[in-house]
């Protein structure tokens, strides 16, 4: 299974090339490069949004990689918004 949570090396690791070329190509794509979940000393991102990325770019990535990236984050989410019980609806609007 691929996961849904993925740091650079992770990344790195699924492209097929070196952290510093993910480092690199995120800093200099701010402006479309997927916005990490978590930023600090280690930044992590969801693997789905960041593999479309690539893809548009033209990295070669693993048949079906893609799509079991989607279904895990598909399955994280669901999990997560069950705990939460009731969502407010004006929260919800905000979000989506």
């Amino acid at each position: 299974m691929v996961p849904d949570l993925v740091g650079l090396t992770d990344i790195a690791d699924i492209a097929s090339v070196s952290r510093q070329n993910i480092r690199k190509l995120m800093l200099n794509h701010s402006n479309s490069f997927p916005l990490a979940v978590h930023q600090g000393s280690t930044s992590v991102w969801h693997l789905a949004p960041v593999l479309e990325w690539l893809d548009g770019r033209g990295y070669k990535l693993q048949p079906r990689l893609l799509e079991t990236a989607q279904a895990a984050r598909q399955v994280n989410l669901t999990k997560a918004v069950g705990k939460l019980g009731a969502v407010n609806p004006e929260l919800l609007a905000l979000v989506l």
